[in-house]
């Protein structure tokens, strides 16, 4: 039965130093009063409403990363893992946080981590505690900009042709999409930075890097029995989607091509806006999904089979308040939404094959030991052979001539191939086997010569478990022509970071005193991100050592405590002991500390696992900001020093990159960087001409 439940939706609050006295703000509500800061001093008379006040099911203000994903992630990440399709998305104007809530910051730093790397830890540590399932873990992003689809892990140049359809049960599914494999989290991470580095942005008034368009990050998840034949297969699906943030242009000050971007936006936004209130309307018999590409992708998570939650970004200042009352007018409206989840279970029809080949197997296997039982040698439960037919049809012959006054049944078949001897002797029908025809029967039954030649030479194929090839299906998909459609660049804006230089301006520095200049100066956050990733990663690694130790420790007890019951069952035999009915207190003094020293190995072994993942992630995150600091780097050198006519290494002599186990994906994260950081210089110099 589906299990109807309302979307999930929490307020979060932009962290600001000019809190607007209008916000009222508690745990489960937000009251918002417009009047507060309008004059009253008119004398006619205003109906308009003043004083709004929202209820959701969570407020956060001034909450941390991981205090969001607990409440507003992690129950969604769990039921995925339990066979649920689920869904994460951020709405609100821009400049809110949604990214940020979302991604994380932008230097990656590890304890800023957004929704979808916690995500990603959480969902691979869930699997992994299901030990007698076999889960298959595949990724997808999908990026919706001005209503064109693009793929983020494409490895060749993005069309912007996708196309959305419909599966063979209902479900929505992009046409062409790329979904690689993830084996590991580590994978997942990879193809996650991957996409980052290729989602446009742009710099206007409110925000400096603006996500010009819808992304979202899909992971698909395939578990099934670990056994060779389990036919049953539960597939889920998780979208973590972030918005791009609704604009007015009168604050935005946006022109040209950022202005075109922020219609499409808007556009787009509204049409959602117009499914919800559809879907929160009693009787309403058309939804309008395919009014937008935005809305068609998402059809599941609104109001279709997934749970979902929704996190309301909002900013504080009393400048904003008019947008952030429309945030939470648009999430209340979403808090009428109901959605039907289910568990999606599907059969494989390969697994099934060959469940029913066994099951025949094995069949035929216990009616041959029930044929030995009875002294029934020889009997045939497939097809009869020709030798068989002609046994028969004499049988049958002799009973209708009165020479034999019965006729021995062993197998169905027989039966048939009986009653269908009696309707071709009798000259009622033709025999529809095909294998002898009524010519035959004739010629045989007047010259009595015995069974013929050509059936006495041929082999008999009785017995049990015989596969025979005279029928069958094959299963598979007919080879679709597929028409070459043009290639488009798809179009980047992005800031203007090339910045003329003076004629007389210094000569330029070494690449160590430039670096050292650039992480004192534009650079400081960027660095200081990196030291708190290595700080945070020493004290893991002290931690992992230090429960390392308390592992081998307590097992090392455990060795001891054994070996010493072993020598005390040896010296003192129990049951000697109790029939002199003495209480060995020593004995069972030592069976309570091994119990508690398997208990504290335990708990250590559990503890030492989650800092690993904790080490392994640290790592990934803070090779990730090394490569965007000195792709950063790079960028301010060449524009601050055009004559240097140098190119900045991979692997700096500043920025020393410790040996782990994902340097390869360091490596191509650095080098997609470097890509893009080029095209961004190459564009910005076509602008100015």
């Amino acid at each position: 039965m589906p299990k109807r439940g309302n979307i999930q939706v929490a307020v979060r609050l932009r962290p600001t130093a000019a809190f607007s006295e209008a916000l009222s703000v508690t745990d489960a509500g937000v009251t918002v009063n417009l009047g507060h800061s309008k004059s009253d001093s008119s004398s006619f008379l205003d109906n308009q409403q003043k004083v709004y006040t929202f209820n959701f099911d969570r407020v956060m203000k001034d909450a941390p990363q991981q205090d969001v994903y607990e409440s507003c992630a992690r129950p969604t990440v769990e039921s995925v893992v339990s066979g649920f399709n689920g869904t994460v998305f951020c709405y609100g104007q821009t400049g809110a946080g949604k990214t940020y809530t979302m991604t994380g910051d932008t230097s990656m730093s590890y304890l800023q981590r957004g929704v979808v790397p916690r995500a990603i830890i959480d969902l691979f540590r869930l699997l992994n505690e299901r030990p007698g399932t076999i889960a298959t873990v595949r990724v997808s992003y999908l990026e919706i900009y001005n209503e064109q689809l693009y793929d983020l892990l494409s490895p060749n140049e993005m069309t912007g042709h996708l196309q959305i359809q419909d599966d063979s049960s209902g479900n929505t599914v992009v046409r062409g999409l790329t979904m690689p494999v993830c084996a590991t989290e580590e994978e997942c991470m990879h193809y996650l930075f991957q996409g980052d580095t290729t989602r446009v942005i742009a710099e206007h008034q409110m925000n400096n890097a603006s996500s010009r368009s819808h992304c979202i990050f899909t992971i698909h998840v395939e578990q099934r029995h670990n056994t060779s034949v389990a036919e049953k297969v539960v597939t889920s699906k998780l979208h973590l989607v972030d918005l791009a943030g609704s604009e007015r242009v009168t604050k935005t000050k946006s022109d040209g091509k950022i202005l075109q971007e922020a219609n499409y936006i808007n556009k787009s936004l509204t049409f959602l806006e117009q499914v919800v209130v559809a879907l929160s309307t009693k009787n309403r018999d058309h939804i309008p999904y395919r009014q937008s590409k935005l809305t068609n992708v998402l059809r599941d998570s609104l109001g279709g089979n997934s749970k979902t939650s929704m996190i309301a970004n909002i900013h504080g200042e009393t400048a904003h308040l008019d947008e952030t009352v429309s945030t939470l007018r648009f999430a209340e409206r979403v808090m009428c939404v109901n959605n039907h989840a289910v568990v999606n279970e599907s059969m494989d029809p390969v697994m099934m094959v060959k469940k029913l080949e066994r099951e025949v197997r094995e069949l035929k296997q216990e009616l041959a030991m029930h044929d030995a039982i009875a002294n029934r040698a020889g009997v045939n439960y497939g097809t009869l052979s020709d030798d068989q037919i002609f046994d028969i049809r004499q049988q049958v012959r002799k009973y209708m001539a009165g020479e034999s006054d019965d006729i021995e049944i062993v197998s169905v078949g027989q039966i048939k191939e009986v009653f269908r001897q009696f309707k071709s002797l009798a000259g009622t029908v033709t025999d529809p086997s095909g294998t002898i025809d009524d010519q035959d029967h004739a010629q045989e039954m007047t010259s009595g010569a015995g069974k013929p030649t050509a059936a006495a030479s041929r082999p008999s194929t009785s017995g049990v478990g015989n596969v025979t090839a005279t029928s069958g299906f094959s299963v598979g998909l007919s080879a679709i022509a597929s028409s070459a459609s043009p290639v488009k660049t798809k179009p980047k804006i992005v800031p203007r970071v090339v910045q003329e230089q003076d004629k007389d301006a210094e000569p330029a520095p070494s690449k160590e005193e430039g670096f050292e200049r650039f992480c004192a100066g534009e650079g400081a956050v960027m660095s200081a991100s990196v030291s708190e990733n290595k700080a945070e990663l020493a004290r893991k690694k002290a931690d992992r050592r230090s429960l390392a130790n308390e592992v081998n420790e307590a097992k090392s007890r455990i060795d001891t405590l054994t070996e010493h019951l072993a020598e005390r069952s040896r010296t003192h035999p129990a049951e000697e002991d109790e029939a002199k009915g003495i209480v060995d207190a020593e004995a069972s003094q030592m069976t309570d500390e091994l119990k508690a020293a398997k208990n504290a190995y335990r708990a250590a072994y559990d503890r030492l696992r989650e800092v690993t993942a904790e080490v392994k992630a640290i790592q990934t995150l803070g090779n990730r900001a090394k490569a965007q600091l000195l792709a950063s780097f790079e960028e301010w050198y060449a524009s601050s020093f055009p004559n240097a006519g140098e190119e900045l290494e991979d692997d700096g002599p500043c920025v020393p990159v410790e040996g782990n186990p994902f340097d390869e994906a360091r490596k191509t994260v650095t080098r997609n960087t470097l890509q893009m950081v080029a095209k961004r210089r190459i564009m910005s110099r076509k602008r100015e001409l």
